[in-house]
């Protein structure tokens, strides 16, 4: 109790030092002088209206703003302004251009903020665009700064703690000249609140300066508002810069409303994750349909819509508020969602229709049941399932698994021995290893290959504009040419060649990739046609694993088959010696692939090889590209090859396997590919033969140029595997290794901490895994910029723990690595191994929120690694506690310190305003302000407990 005494007397006495020291230097003769001064002027209260008298300068003490209003060229070596007022507020009113020569243009000797709606550019080719000294603070917040100076924002070069914080503001800072530095000497810290440093990339805050990823000082920084708000072609949005997502707000929509999938603004493609509380309320909108993709939708989203009939929900959709159609006409509602979205409200209702509409919901078929038992769903009088017909953006061929039996609305085929249309039938489809497979038999030849199709049914037309993905698996019985055509009806009612590429079958077993942007002559296709080459006999085709995937479905996953053989298959690397040679027509000499052949492409690091030369004829072995492997293919192995590649025209590529020290070939061994000027992937399955004279340990690619002007080879994404190296050496089905997440609570605003914990039934020795965190929530960082991430002992000692560390990525993601060599980290137990604090922003509404681990790989004593399926768990966002400011459920002395230090004026990264207002209104109620009252009222619910 006397710690509390003591600690409250210092810091009432401090706060009432701070709050009577005025702003006043002194008192002569009625005119006041103020501790301010501008481009050399004392402001005194005399002058105080208009300092300098051109209407630029103006100073309200009652208020303590310094007010800004218009442009001003100083002389030389006069600073612009130098403050020693404590808590000045400098508000820019209108655009504004501040230029000193030789000298600061702003100079703090007592902590400030800056604001304003006007933009500030602040011009000090030989000085600092804002001095801050004397430990003083400086807060930049809902504010547009560019800086043109020596050194950008910078404290003196003494042990003063100056700090700065940038508080939802767009800052660019350009400096040059002697050790410039854009942010520096700021020994008090540096803090970004809505707010993040779009470049450089990967720049860094150390103890003092803001540094480059390669420790330099960063001299050229942009600092963007994380919220932007932007109108994109009529739709309003939230911009969130640092995780590239948007959310709709409200604006007057009219008609039709269909909101993409993706804005792209400035230089940045953000995706449409969110419809913001109220976001369509009251509009005049008749139809609304939201993009694959969006997850959440907040309260009241369609409320009041007089006009609204119907609205069009993705399949993505997780989470809605509640009052959702509330007042509106809407008439029906298209849901995709298998699962009925959770309802997460601050209202904390479920209420999502009035009882007095009879609007029809339309669900995914074999949903019915669940909306019909779901919180709020159910409330709607008429719930229906829709046919089996998926929303736009998501896979658009039906049965393209071949799974089901029932074809018949599916496609259709014809052959030369029946010469009419035929439903294609479950007696087309057979199993092979297991796989349910399309097969097609004896297609006879016939002078037209028109004779020889079948057709492939959509599930919608093809839109003018959109990106669709094709891929499929296929092989004949012999070596066979097929090609496609796009269709408005089947049969034939052609509209465009070509719709989704040709494709080479062999009797291997290949996976097509093919992306295509649908053309105006494409525009309105509901089927494909696939032509089987004319003039052959007797030959069956299978068929796969179609999938013709719009813009925002799920991509089909990538191959995950062992261990890649080959060294920077996707070209990410820097060290391209040891990958690949190229020989060239006009060389002969294999040159060592260097840095120089790879270039960046949109976002991926890949390969160009740049203009092969044109070849003599059956002499196409003299342009090739030389892949070495880190391993070796012996005879019957079998394997999986994958790669995505192009070119600048069209052309064949073959692949073949080599042995680079005994000089044998095995001809054939990848296979033929037609590259187009588009990407594809190709992935084949083989068996190196039995009668090869040795092991594979080169792949070679041979290009068939035939254009005189040369050619240009895109490759990419290259992975080739052994089967022997897909089963681990350990059952771990039969081992109990789990990594699991408690659930957590939180208060809005707080800060709480997650506890990952393990089971093992085995000794593990290595543990990695990725934490990703719902919006909202955020790893907290100490006071060197690193996560609070660290190693719970429960389950091991630090001996025998050689490595913890973590790291933040782009996506704000969490990933974490412990390993040892000394020992077993974790002994076969259950309990803690991780703690991670993150925080919560204040915005967050009460609900539970999905907390995921992923990537989640451990390792055992025999360096035998195993992968853990991604784990889900929840926090839970509950109501504050009175007193509790720092948001950590609990009132105790940190509490107490954390609001003396908020009224003294010291910048906050966590405070919750809520909880700390716990007195002063009549009887004790909370009366919306934050003094002294409330810290005595902290202590005293700590001296109760």
């Amino acid at each position: 109790m006397e710690k509390i005494t003591k600690l409250l007397t210092l810091f009432v006495g401090l706060l009432f030092a701070m709050t009577t020291s005025a702003s006043v230097a002194e008192t002569n003769d009625d005119v006041t002088n103020y501790n301010l001064t501008i481009h050399g002027v004392k402001v005194t209260s005399d002058n105080a209206s208009d300092v300098l008298g051109n209407g630029v300068f103006s100073y309200d003490a009652t208020a303590n703003i310094l007010s800004i209003n218009g442009s001003f060229t100083g002389e030389n070596r006069k600073r612009i302004v130098e403050s020693s007022i404590p808590g000045l507020t400098v508000d820019i009113k209108s655009y504004s251009v501040l230029e000193a020569e030789n000298a600061p243009v702003f100079t703090f000797n007592e902590s400030a903020g800056v604001t304003g709606s006007g933009l500030l550019i602040v011009n000090s080719p030989n000085e600092t665009g804002f001095y801050v000294t004397r430990g003083a603070s400086l807060t930049i917040y809902d504010s547009d700064i560019v800086i043109q100076a020596l050194w950008g924002i910078a404290g003196p070069r003494d042990t003063q703690i100056e700090k700065l914080t940038i508080n939802n503001s767009n800052v660019s800072i350009a400096t040059s000249g002697y050790e410039p530095g854009a942010i520096c000497d700021l020994k008090g810290g540096f803090d970004l609140v809505k707010s993040f440093i779009y470049s450089p990339e990967g720049a860094y805050f150390d103890t003092k300066d803001l540094k480059n990823p390669d420790g330099s000082l960063a001299t050229n920084v942009t600092i963007l508002k994380t919220i932007v708000e932007a109108t994109i072609d009529g739709i309003r949005y939230y911009l969130y810069g640092e995780t590239n997502e948007a959310s709709v707000i409200w604006n007057d929509y009219t008609g039709t409303i269909d909101i993409p999938a993706s804005v792209t603004y400035g230089d940045k493609t953000y995706t449409v994750t969110a419809v913001n509380p109220w976001g369509f309320v009251g509009c005049s909108a008749v139809s609304i349909t939201l993009p694959e993709g969006m997850t959440t939708i907040g309260d009241g989203a369609f409320n009041g819509c007089y006009a609204l009939t119907t609205v069009t929900l993705p399949s993505t959709l997780t989470s809605v508020g509640s009052l959702l159609f509330n007042g509106s006409a809407v008439e029906s509602v298209y849901c995709y969602a298998t699962t009925p979205p959770a309802i997460i409200s601050e209202y904390e209702s479920t209420l999502l229709i009035e009882a007095s509409n009879t609007a029809t919901l339309y669900v995914p078929a074999g949903s019915l049941s669940a909306y019909q038992n779901a919180s709020g769903w159910s409330e709607f009088s008429n719930i229906v399932e829709m046919e089996t017909v998926l929303p736009e953006g998501t896979d658009l061929i039906v049965n393209g698994t071949f799974e089901d039996s029932d074809l018949s609305p599916f496609s259709y085929h014809r052959g030369a021995s029946s010469g009419y249309d035929n439903p294609i039938t479950s007696s087309f489809i057979q199993t092979e290893s297991g796989n349910n497979i399309m097969v097609i038999t004896s297609m006879d030849g016939a002078a037209n290959s028109w004779d020889t199709q079948f057709f492939v049914g959509l599930s919608r037309p093809v839109v003018e504009g959109e990106t669709l993905t094709f891929t499929m698996r296929a092989k004949a019985d012999r070596n066979v040419l097929i090609t496609t055509q796009a269709d408005r009806n089947a049969p034939g009612d052609y509209i465009h060649w070509e719709f989704v590429g040709s494709y080479n079958l062999t009797d291997q077993w290949q996976t097509f990739t093919k992306e295509v942007t649908v053309t105006s002559q494409m525009a309105g296709a509901q089927y494909i046609a696939f032509t089987l080459n004319e003039g052959l006999e007797s030959v069956t085709y299978y068929f796969d694993d179609m999938h013709l995937i719009g813009a925002g479905g799920d991509e089909p996953g990538p191959i995950v088959y062992g261990d890649n053989m080959i060294v920077n298959g996707t070209f990410e690397g820097t060290n391209m010696d040891a990958f690949s040679k190229v020989e060239q027509d006009i060389s002969w000499i294999p040159s060592p692939l260097t840095l120089d052949d790879v270039i960046e492409y949109v976002t991926d690091n890949h390969c160009l090889f740049t203009h092969f030369g044109q070849v003599e004829t059956n002499n196409e072995w003299k342009n090739r590209l030389i892949v070495n492997l880190n391993g070796t293919l012996e005879p019957g192995d079998h394997f999986r090859f994958s790669m995505r590649a192009k070119a600048s025209d069209d052309v064949m590529i073959s692949g073949h396997g080599t042995n680079s020290d005994i000089n044998i070939s095995i001809w054939g061994l990848i296979g033929q590919m037609n590259l187009t000027d588009e990407w594809q992937t190709f992935e084949v399955e083989g068996v190196v033969s039995e009668s090869a004279e040795g092991s594979v340990n080169q792949l070679q690619f041979y290009m068939a140029v035939n254009d005189a002007d040369g050619m240009d080879f895109y490759f990419d994404d290259m992975f080739l595997a052994k089967e022997t190296d897909v089963e681990p050496d350990t059952d771990y089905s039969l081992i109990d290794n789990t990594v699991y997440l408690e659930p957590v609570q939180g208060v809005a605003g707080g800060q709480t901490t997650l506890s990952v914990k393990m089971k093992n039934t085995e000794p593990i020795q290595g543990l990695a895994f990725t934490l990703a965190l719902p919006d909202g929530v955020t790893v907290a960082t100490d006071a060197d910029g690193f996560p609070m991430a660290t190693l719970s002992l429960d389950r091991t000692t630090a001996n025998k723990t050689d490595y913890f560390g973590s790291n933040i990525d782009a996506d704000g993601n969490l990933r974490v690595v412990c390993s040892s060599s000394n020992g077993y980290t974790f002994d076969g137990n259950d309990g803690e191994v991780a703690r991670i604090t993150v925080n919560l922003a204040s915005t967050m509404t009460k609900g539970d929120y999905a907390i995921l681990l992923k990537n989640v790989s451990l390792s055992n004593n025999l360096n035998e690694s195993h992968s853990v399926e991604k784990l889900k768990s929840t926090l839970s966002v509950i109501d504050f506690i009175p007193g509790d400011v720092n948001g950590d459920l609990e009132v105790d002395v940190a509490d107490f310190t954390l609001m003396a230090n908020y009224l003294l004026g010291k910048t906050l990264t966590v405070f919750i305003m809520e909880a700390a207002d716990v007195a002063g209104g009549t009887g004790g109620v909370p009366d919306g302000d934050i003094d002294v009252a409330d810290l005595t009222g902290i202590a005293n619910i700590i001296l109760h407990q």
